[in-house]
């Protein structure tokens, strides 16, 4: 992947790394992507962020946060 460096966060998906990444990350609303499946620890601590979460298919909304995961591993 060709992400620059300051715009790429890599964990191994504790629930506590979960929750920094969403308290911390620029603002905005949430989106996982481009799978349907998610893990939904992601999505809970965006809702506990406050961030409006978005449905993957919706392109034309912009993200603050948009979380990749690998489909055959929960985290």
């Amino acid at each position: 992947m060709a992400w620059p460096s300051n715009r790429l966060l890599i964990g191994n998906g504790a629930s506590e790394f979960i929750d920094l990444i969403m308290r911390l990350a620029p603002a905005g609303a949430y989106r996982t992507g481009p799978f349907i499946a998610s893990y939904k620890e992601y999505e809970r601590a965006a809702k506990v962020a406050g961030r409006t979460v978005i449905p993957h298919s919706d392109k034309a909304t912009k993200a603050g946060v948009t979380v990749i995961i690998h489909p055959n591993s929960p985290s």
